[in-house]
């Protein structure tokens, strides 16, 4: 049930972020929005690094308090446990090399793009460094703490094996990002069993959260 309240509360989240992005574009740039998704569509980069703010602020007491009503150890529940930094390195290093596999093969077989590409984010930022600090941070900790911090342990906790544990985490994160076409959706779903792994490999979040946070960087200052 706490998953599904997540996941539900993500997909109108952006719809929390919409009016302050309106205000503080307004009162940036002196200028009224168009009605209508006109005037959102030219916002976009900055409702998005609201949404990442807005979610984060309410999403992670959430979960934090769900898991400590299961767990009372809730940050080895949840993975905030120590990484020796050379498996941290080896699975860092790992995501990098499935980055740059991605990259070539959105060349030759991307079939469906983006509803919103990553560039359409970037010059509608206002700000690109909020941006950047969403994407980088605020983001990747948000989403490792719920799908693999909270759902693998939960799935732990069941007695769930490894390969189902891992399949799960990323299945439902990919459906949390519905917004992309075919061919990113392979890919984020690659990068999901990349991040369950590491989780589940190491007991810890942060090899997930580190290639998490490079991947979405990589991608911010491939679009510039």
């Amino acid at each position: 049930m706490t998953i599904v309240i997540v996941l539900v509360f993500q997909q109108f989240a952006d719809v929390f972020a919409t009016i302050p992005a309106v205000l503080l574009y307004q009162a940036h740039s002196g200028q009224q929005l168009l009605g209508g998704d006109g005037g959102t569509h030219a916002i976009a980069g900055l409702i998005t690094a609201l949404t990442g703010m807005v979610s984060a602020f309410v999403l992670l007491p959430f979960v934090w308090l769900v898991a400590r009503s299961r767990e009372p150890k809730v940050l080895r529940f949840l993975g905030y446990v120590r990484c020796r930094p050379r498996v941290c390195a080896i699975w860092v290093a790992g995501g990098a090399l499935l980055f740059i596999a991605a990259l070539g093969g959105g060349e030759v077989a991307r079939d469906v793009p983006p509803t919103i590409s990553s560039e359409h984010l970037r010059s509608t930022a206002v700000w690109p460094w909020l941006l950047l600090v969403s994407v980088g941070a605020v983001f990747p900790l948000l989403e490792e703490t719920i799908y693999r911090g909270f759902l693998v342990g939960a799935l732990q906790r069941m007695d769930w094996v490894r390969v189902p544990i891992v399949i799960a985490s990323a299945f439902a994160w990919t459906l949390a990002h519905g917004q992309y076409g075919g061919y990113d959706m392979i890919v984020l779903f690659c990068l999901g069993l990349t991040l369950a792994a590491a989780r589940v490999r190491t007991d810890s979040i942060v090899p997930p959260l580190l290639i998490h946070s490079a991947w979405n960087v990589a991608v911010f200052m491939n679009s510039a």
